[in-house]
């Protein structure tokens, strides 16, 4: 399953946008899509977006704030959509948000964050240094812990390394290959090396040669 186009109406700065994440002859899905743009042209917003439509736990995540904060100046609501399936299946889901609920539309089969390796991050990113159970105390369910960062800055990040070596210590060599699957083909050109356990980083190969995460 894979996203297969995303549409926008009136929410946040956006006024009515569509865009597809197929190749150009609409046979399957492109490997990359990079969204380029300068601070402020929104897109944090964009991945909020698809953040919103992810997950049918919605509310949750905008439980912290004032629904028309997402919805346009001079809108009474906003409306999300996404296509998604493979070259057989083709699902819709639609997200309507006005001044007093969010309401969903749509199917979730085979959409789902237990199925899929998913990063996410916002604009505070508050690194978990310990003291916190990654999102924990904040949302309830697996989905919006997973991308809570981007909608309140009081959720902390949980570092891929910190994912990575956790796993790695708590499921042995099984972990390891849960770690090497999700992180292999995560850069273009990259592949997952391996864990150094004594320096605490995660190490991939490059043209370069073998450097860890943060270089």
């Amino acid at each position: 399953m894979y996203i297969k186009s995303i549409s926008i109406k009136n929410f946040k700065g956006f006024d009515d946008i569509e865009l597809s994440f197929e190749n150009e002859n609409q046979q399957g899905k492109r490997q990359w899509t990079v969204i380029l743009g300068e601070n402020g042209v929104g897109k944090s917003n964009f991945l909020k977006a698809i953040a919103l439509l992810y997950t049918p736990h919605t509310g949750e995540l905008l439980s912290y704030t004032d629904n028309k904060e997402w919805i346009k100046t001079g809108h009474s609501n906003s409306i999300l959509s996404i296509k998604y399936g493979n070259k057989s299946i083709n699902n819709n889901i639609s997200i309507d948000i006005n001044l007093n609920a969010c309401k969903h539309q749509g199917n979730y089969t085979g959409l789902s964050f237990n199925k899929y390796f998913v990063v996410a991050y916002g604009a505070t990113r508050g690194l978990n240094l310990g003291n916190h159970i990654m999102n924990g105390s904040i949302y309830k369910n697996k989905e919006t812990q997973a991308v809570g960062n981007l909608f309140n800055p009081n959720s902390f990040l949980h570092s891929i390394t910190a994912w990575a070596i956790d796993l790695d210590y708590r499921k042995g060599e099984k972990g390891l290959t849960i770690v090497k699957q999700a992180l292999e083909g995560f850069l273009p050109e990259v592949s997952f090396e391996g864990i150094d356990k004594e320096n605490r980083q995660l190490m991939f190969k490059t043209v370069d040669g073998v450097l860890s995460l943060d270089q």
